[in-house]
């Protein structure tokens, strides 16, 4: 029997009140409209005209309310009419609303089961900010204003890359602890060197990749307005050195800044090259005591801060797109969580360090702001400038995201080819920030990933360990040919 006879819709009607509840049924079986004229009916199709329970003739008004019978029938429901909206308006036969509701957006990179889920993944965007400075952004209105109220939940990777000894007894006040206090940008910048065990991938634009390594880099900070900056440098020479205090001269002199003193540690800054310079530009040199860092305690806790953010960026990419993300990419995440950390508006006025820097009115965009390594789709070359391509052809190609370009505008992005290795400034991209593309590792993310290779590093299994603080591991490995 075929699925649209009316001996199949008898017999379904049939099947359905005898397998009812308990309870009383009353079925009622309807002819339905013949798809044929009467006398093209099939004489051996049967056809049940009769009514079931023929003798129970009761009028659905005479139905009370303890009457527990439930009334279906084998015949669709009659189509409802949909009332037009108040705001509608009526021309002829044609109904329409003036305001229409507008059309939702293709993309929800914000929508999240809850509150705390979407404080979860703004933590995650913002480089694992502190809640306390989450709750300031929602305050100023940069962030949705209720997650102001919210709880703030635990997560995982600030556990892992923030875990310290408990104290067990309180610290001196911080106000015996003022060192060279500045009532202008850049009156006195602390500078210190931060050395990693772990040597850091060299980035380029295109050509067979370097064996040049990150080494160590060096963080400056402004006494007055906190900001902060920071150059990776291949080694702790003096000439890197000097390099590095150039270039945040450039970064200051680009703001209408001019530094008077640098307060510093002693070692590489004592040596005659960095005084040297110091001594061109007339500017102002100290240094704190032979093991005496509490003395150049604004520098270090800089390097301690910075070293958290970037862990805790590092692990949180990682343990979601282990096949990609290595620790060589130290440096870029270092110079992630400085640029976060200057330019989103966490002050009490509602204004950044940067902008306090340079006394310029500079804004953050929230939207800009996209989650460190995490899979970025960019358009494909041929396309991006004007050309065709394929039909059936991809029209973007899977790289990781490195941060913002620090000589581009603030929406262009370094995202790192992963096949090629090569690091490319791209305006034309899409941002997974949530690593729900590669949640299931199918082939079409991990699949093609030969970067580490032709770069030299060895793929990490684990989490590297720190060096044991003794003579012979002073020096940083040599790389791997």
């Amino acid at each position: 029997t075929s699925s649209f006879s009316s001996t199949y819709r008898v017999f379904a009607a049939t099947f359905e009140a005898m397998e009812a509840p308990f309870f009383r049924r009353e079925t009622t079986l309807h002819l339905p409209r013949p798809r044929f004229p009467r006398e093209f009916v099939i004489p051996e199709e049967f056809v049940a005209e009769e009514d079931l329970h023929r003798g129970e003739k009761k009028s659905v008004d005479a139905a009370n309310e303890d009457d527990d019978t439930v009334r279906t029938s084998n015949l669709p429901p009659p189509p409802v009419e949909e009332n037009p909206s108040d705001g509608s308006i009526r021309r002829g036969p044609l109904t329409f609303d003036p305001n229409p509701p507008e059309a939702e957006e293709e993309d929800f990179p914000l929508s999240a089961a809850d509150d705390q889920a979407e404080l979860m993944r703004w933590h995650y965007r913002l480089g694992h900010l502190t809640f306390a400075k989450l709750k300031q952004l929602a305050l100023h209105g940069e962030i949705p204003k209720k997650l102001a109220l919210l709880n703030p939940p635990k997560c995982a990777g600030c556990l892992f890359g923030a875990m310290t000894k408990i104290p067990w007894r309180g610290k001196e006040p911080k106000s015996s602890h003022k060192v060279f206090t500045a009532t202008k940008p850049g009156e006195t910048v602390s500078v210190d060197q931060m050395v990693s065990t772990e040597v850091g991938f060299f980035a380029q634009l295109k050509g067979k990749l370097t064996k040049k390594r990150y080494r160590c880099c060096t963080i400056f900070v402004d006494h007055y307005s906190r900001l902060r900056f920071v150059h990776n440098q291949i080694d702790d020479s003096s000439v890197e050195t000097v390099a590095a205090k150039h270039a945040f001269e450039k970064f200051a002199a680009e703001h209408g800044i001019r530094i008077h003193h640098y307060h510093c540690d002693n070692g590489r800054f004592y040596d005659n090259a960095f005084k040297e310079s110091c001594e061109n530009s007339r500017q102002r040199l100290t240094f704190c005591g032979v093991n005496a860092h509490f003395q150049n305690g604004i520098a270090e806790r800089a390097i301690r801060d910075i070293s958290e953010s970037a862990r805790k960026q590092l692990l949180h990419a990682r343990a979601r797109w282990p096949a990609a993300v290595h620790f060589a990419l130290w440096p870029y995440a270092v110079r992630n969580a400085v640029l976060l950390h200057n330019s989103l508006p966490v002050l009490e006025d509602g204004t950044s360090r940067l902008e306090l820097f340079s006394s310029i009115r500079v804004g953050c965009n929230m939207r800009h702001i996209h989650t460190f390594a995490c899979p970025v789709f960019a358009l494909d070359n041929a396309l991006a400038s004007g050309k065709t391509l394929p039909r059936w052809s991809p029209r973007a190609r899977l790289g990781l995201n490195l941060g913002p370009s620090p000589i581009h505008a603030r929406n262009v992005y370094l995202v790192l080819n992963l096949i090629t290795g090569c690091v490319s400034p791209q305006y034309h991209c899409r941002f997974d920030d949530f690593f729900e593309t590669t949640r299931h590792g199918g082939l079409d993310v991990s699949g093609t990933i030969c970067w580490q290779q032709l770069a030299g590093l060895s793929q990490a299994d684990q989490i590297p360990m720190e060096f044991e603080q003794h003579p012979s591991s002073s020096t940083v490995q040599n790389e791997t040919p």
